[in-house]
């Protein structure tokens, strides 16, 4: 009997379970009104609300900085014998350069060779290389027959030419019935051969580079434009060291085009030169060019009007310019792109003495770096590069001085540009806050010695 009941005991246990729980599920839904929640909504339940988004300047700074924990020291007098030194992380304008290859070289458009159009002998040199020269000044003097023959002719056909204009005045005021028709003809005919005559004289020496300047009109006696024409092209001030009767009217004149300064001089006196070589040579140093060539990837950024900084070795200060122009191809051998920028020679001598010897600080086939500025971030938080500590997970951070002078964060940065020895700061320090620059790399030690005895 008793086996019986203990029988009937085991039966009816799970059946009593499943009663209880379905009385239990009625009971729970009568309540809920059989509503089942999200797993979303138990997970709000469990967990605050998220705090409003905070866009103010602040906010971009904590977004940015890591957890690390702060550096302490237990007191001032620590810090400074730690050897730590801050500075303010402020804002200023930030430049993009790109750099190049560079060699100084004349301004082609201000560079004369000059050679005597004809053949002769030299007479005098009154310019030596290397001296500095003005517009107009007579460089040498060049003894050339063809030169005097020129101007043999062009007198003799100009007395000529005035000599018949005056007979066939002389001969209309007398009147066609005192003269003969005939001999009126004539006269006019050989006064316009003589004239013809006396234009092809003057072309031939404005062919020379020689211009009479209205003399014939000015001087009306032939010994008066006889003298004018034996210097013709000579300023008064070399005339006036010459000697009228032994010198002779072959000479011509090599005058500078421009201000400059004889960089070649290939003749000495009684040399025979020919119009083919230019044995004088006038260089414009006022204004430089600096070649520069600049690498494939680069060419992208370049635009004419681009500042450009040139520095050499034993140049002193950079010497800038503007770029001026840009090939359109790339250099076959050195596969760079060549571009060109102006810039004006500062004179040698100390800032704010000029020297008055002509000399400059730029010279021909001076070999140096250049860097164009090819953009201008304004307005960028800077740091010291000091500042900046990159740890072994290849982070980069920044140590910040907090209020109480003895605590230090550690904040993560992205960075910009780096230039003159500060790095552009994109996120991660505020414009205001003080950085730590000499002695980071001590707080990098202490911050790495705390994580690894946390591991």
């Amino acid at each position: 009997m008793l086996l019986a009941a203990l029988r009937a005991i085991a039966h009816s246990v799970p059946t009593v379970f499943i009663l209880a729980a379905m009385v239990g599920i009625g009971f729970w839904g009568h309540h809920s009104h059989w509503s089942i929640p999200s797993f979303g909504a138990i997970k709000a339940d469990e967990s605050s609300p998220p705090p409003a988004e905070d866009t103010s300047p602040q906010a971009v700074v904590s977004e940015s900085t890591s957890k690390l924990p702060l550096v302490r020291f237990d007191s001032p007098v620590d810090v400074q014998t730690a050897g730590l030194a801050t500075v303010v992380a402020n804002r200023t304008a930030v430049d993009e350069w790109v750099p190049a290859n560079a060699v100084v070289a004349y301004n082609s458009q201000r560079v004369a060779q000059l050679s005597c159009p004809v053949a002769g002998r030299v007479h005098t040199i009154r310019r030596l290389i290397g001296q500095t020269v003005h517009k107009g000044d007579v460089l040498a003097l060049i003894d050339a027959q063809e030169v005097g023959q020129a101007k043999s002719e062009y007198l003799r056909d100009h007395l000529m030419a005035r000599y018949r204009a005056e007979i066939l005045e002389q001969l209309r005021t007398a009147g066609s019935g005192i003269v003969p028709t005939r001999s009126l003809l004539e006269a006019e005919a050989g006064a316009k051969e003589a004239e013809l005559r006396r234009f092809t004289a003057y072309q031939r020496l404005l062919n020379l580079g020689l211009s009479t300047d209205g003399l014939d009109k000015r001087l009306q006696t032939p010994q008066e434009l006889s003298q004018a024409i034996q210097f013709l092209g000579l300023p008064p001030e070399v005339v006036a060291e010459l000697n009228p009767r032994p010198t002779t009217a072959n000479l011509f004149p090599l005058i500078a085009p421009f201000d400059g300064v004889v960089i070649r001089q290939d003749m000495v006196p009684g040399e025979v030169i020919s119009p083919e070589v230019a044995h004088l040579e006038v260089a414009d140093v006022e204004n430089m060019w600096i070649k520069l060539s600049v690498r494939m990837e680069d060419g992208a950024w370049l635009n004419l009007g681009q500042e450009v900084e040139f520095t050499a070795q034993g140049l002193g200060e950079p010497v800038r310019g503007t770029l001026t122009w840009v090939s359109t191809e790339i250099h076959e051998k050195t596969r760079t792109i060549q571009a060109r920028s102006s810039a004006a020679n500062p004179v040698v001598g100390r800032p704010g003495e000029p020297t008055d010897d002509g000399l400059r600080r730029l010279r021909a086939n001076l070999f140096g770096s250049a860097r164009i500025r090819v953009a201008r971030h304004l307005d960028s938080v800077v740091v010291p590069d000091a500042a900046v500590q990159r740890m072994p997970d290849r982070s980069t951070v920044v140590f910040v001085a907090l209020a109480d002078g003895t605590s230090f964060e550690a904040r993560t940065v992205r960075l910009g540009l780096s230039r003159s020895g500060v790095t552009q700061i994109l996120a991660g320090i505020a414009p205001g806050e003080r950085v730590v620059t000499r002695g980071s790399y001590v707080l990098k030690s202490e911050l790495m010695k705390d994580s690894l005895v946390a591991d």
